[in-house]
């Protein structure tokens, strides 16, 4: 599954009714501009555009309670320059979500084809297969008389590029629920306009890039509120309440003392040592608060103890 971004359950819903709303509007201009799949996208994604939009965020859900801010713009490109055209990526269009919160920004992307249904070019099986290289980042846009809709790569894939018949989710609900919800869209993936390449993590672990000029870019932008005092290179400050929450990034070795060789009878005898320190039991005198951080530690220990003893 996609690493989540952290966004409240308030905003996606917020999000989800505004792209409903828009999108189910959209299908009284399928006949008005159904002879161009790209003066189509440019109406559908253009009605999609919202200017900024504030929501207050309860403590619910939410990693940072208060007013959040969320908007939608749609720009048309050109798609030239030296990227390389669609029919060499599979892609014509970007989504792109992003979440701004205490100085740090994340986007997640999302790339499409758009096709019209009763125009559906013998082209699609290719663009999809294309398109397959980033299988979880990827869908084919739709556009139907019956409204918008978003079919997943391995759906067109099985039926050779046919879309009679295949599965179709209401493009508002796939990005509604789906986009917003990280089930689909990479936060390695990101497409750079200015200088007209596509970047991603590749599975051997590296970050590699293609040109490509898009044509279509939609962008969801979410802004968290700030809290308190915005430190440069920190992005968020903590209440000590909060400590156990944030113990400081160690690896297994450096939890149990050990070295990264060392064998399951060093791990045993390292973590027995941590044991006779944090465990709980050992601990009768202190508060309830100051248990808390030897629980924490002793869950930690455990855990590294674990490895070992499957290497």
């Amino acid at each position: 599954m996609p690493r989540a971004l952290v966004i409240p359950l308030e905003v996606k819903d917020a999000i989800y009714a505004r792209l409903s709303e828009a999108l189910n509007a959209a299908a009284d201009a399928y006949d008005s501009a159904s002879d161009d799949e790209d003066t189509l996208t440019g109406d559908v994604c253009g009605g999609l555009r919202t200017p900024p939009r504030r929501i207050f965020v309860a403590q619910s859900v939410a990693e940072i309670p208060g007013e959040w801010t969320w908007s939608i713009t749609y720009r048309r490109l050109r798609g030239r320059g030296p990227g390389a055209p669609e029919r060499l990526i599979g892609a014509d269009g970007v989504f792109e979500l992003t979440l701004d919160y205490g100085g740090h920004s994340e986007t997640k992307s999302l790339l499409f084809q758009a096709k019209i249904e009763e125009k559906a070019e013998g082209s699609l099986l290719e663009q999809a297969l294309r398109l397959s290289t980033w299988r979880e980042a990827a869908f084919v846009l739709v556009y139907a008389r019956n409204g918008v809709f978003a079919v997943v790569l391995d759906d067109v894939v099985a039926s050779h590029g046919r879309l009679a018949g295949v599965r179709r989710v209401p493009l508002g609900d796939f990005l509604g629920r789906e986009y917003l919800a990280c089930l689909i869209g990479d936060v390695d993936l990101h497409w750079d306009r200015k200088r007209q390449i596509l970047i991603w993590r590749a599975m051997n672990g590296e970050v590699v890039a293609v040109p490509f000029s898009a044509k279509h870019l939609v962008k969801i932008a979410i802004r968290a509120p700030e809290r308190g005092h915005r430190i440069s290179g920190v992005d968020r400050i903590v209440a000590p309440a909060e400590l156990p929450q944030f113990r400081m990034l160690a690896r297994p070795e450096e939890i149990l003392g050990i070295d990264s060789a060392a064998t399951s009878d060093e791990a045993k005898q390292a973590h027995k040592k941590l044991a006779l320190a944090y465990h709980p039991d050992k601990l009768q005198g202190v508060s309830d608060e100051l248990r808390m951080f030897a629980k924490h530690r002793m869950q930690e220990a455990n855990a590294a103890r674990q490895k070992w003893k499957r290497s």
